[in-house]
């Protein structure tokens, strides 16, 4: 049985620390109150900052468009004690629908819960940029699916 596909929503999140500088994270998630967990524990290591006061958060909103486009993913994930690198490309049509679609395959594949897992970079790559092979075949845009008519056929 294959799990529930969830939305994943991009968070703006400004937080003012004890020196009164204020910090802007962006970070995927599926709700608001597990943003605010996860920027505040990952700001807490990095930056080594007990106290964070939280300001407030934006929804970046998803932009509809007709036309996909192909994103590269650079990722850190963490296998039993190792830390493993690698890179992946999605055909998506926004960065949520590509981080979506990166977390259920990593989760399906390679069973990798999401807090295993550190997205490094994502970009929006050109024809050129492309490396992997079974994404290059979709590089072409004028192909064409044929048009079938509409025929009964009679089985006797």
């Amino acid at each position: 049985m294959l799990k529930q596909f969830k939305k994943i929503n991009l968070y703006a999140l400004f937080f003012k620390t004890t020196k009164n500088k204020i910090i802007k994270i962006s970070i995927f998630s599926e709700n608001i109150y597990l943003a605010i967990k996860k920027s505040k524990k990952i700001l807490t290591r990095i930056l080594k900052i007990n106290k964070l006061n939280f300001i407030t958060s934006i929804i970046i909103n998803k932009y509809n468009s007709l036309k996909a486009f192909i994103f590269g993913a650079w990722i850190l994930y963490k296998k039993k004690y190792f830390v493993i690198s690698s890179y992946l490309e999605f055909i998506a049509d926004s960065i949520q629908d590509c981080v979506s679609q990166l977390y259920f395959w990593l989760e399906s594949h390679y069973h990798i819960s999401r807090k295993k897992l550190l997205i490094l970079k994502i970009k929006k790559l050109s024809i050129e940029e492309i490396m992997k092979k079974h994404i290059l075949q979709y590089r072409y845009t004028d192909i064409k699916l044929p048009i079938f008519a509409n025929k009964k056929f009679n089985l006797t």
